[in-house]
């Protein structure tokens, strides 16, 4: 079970397994990027990501960005500036098993490609698993670190997206002008 504790928009405190069982508590930094495709807004602890959700194209209140996240924001900046393609910043999620392989695989397609729900349900062992792999994706709540917009359908077509098809699309289509512009290969 996990717990929160909302004390103000700029305060929240989560519990998070230090690693030998003992839970300890964070503060959980919160800050805004506005992308191309819409305002994010990130959360963050000390060392790792929590949360990238989009919030349309309202400006929000934006807090001054606390310092677990300048370097995130700087590789989201790069990022949709063209000038990196991936992230090395760490991504802490609750999931299942289950959850945590299609977020661990999805992380191993190369930015400009694709796999279809199919293909990824065979790539972690349950090849009959395609719909329980588009439920896992659907809880991914780092979207952008965890690229769940380079899964598509088995015929190729865009599928469900959190942040809208749209958004997917735009993120495929960034994604291979980046990597045609580095002189790699596109499948």
């Amino acid at each position: 079970m996990r717990i929160f504790r909302r004390r103000s928009l700029r305060t929240i405190h989560e519990a998070i397994s230090t690693g030998e069982g003992e839970p300890m508590t964070q503060v959980v930094s919160k800050a805004y990027y506005k992308s191309p495709i819409g305002w994010l807004e990130i959360h963050a602890v000390k060392n790792a990501v929590l949360s990238v959700g989009f919030r349309g194209k309202r400006s929000p209140a934006a807090p001054a960005a606390a310092p677990p996240l300048t370097r995130c924001l700087r590789e989201i900046d790069a990022y949709f500036k063209g000038k990196r393609t991936g992230f090395s910043c760490s991504v802490t999620q609750q999931g299942t098993l289950f959850e945590r392989k299609v977020w661990a695989r999805i992380q191993k397609v190369r930015p400009g490609h694709t796999v279809s729900y199919g293909e990824l349900a065979k790539a972690i062992g349950h090849a009959r698993a395609a719909r329980a792999v588009g439920s896992a994706l659907n809880k991914n709540k780092a979207p952008l670190f965890v690229p769940c917009h380079r899964v598509v359908a088995g015929d190729g077509g865009l599928a469900g997206y959190a942040g809208g098809t749209w958004r997917k699309r735009w993120l495929l289509n960034h994604e291979k002008t980046l990597t045609l512009k580095k002189g790699r290969r596109v499948r």
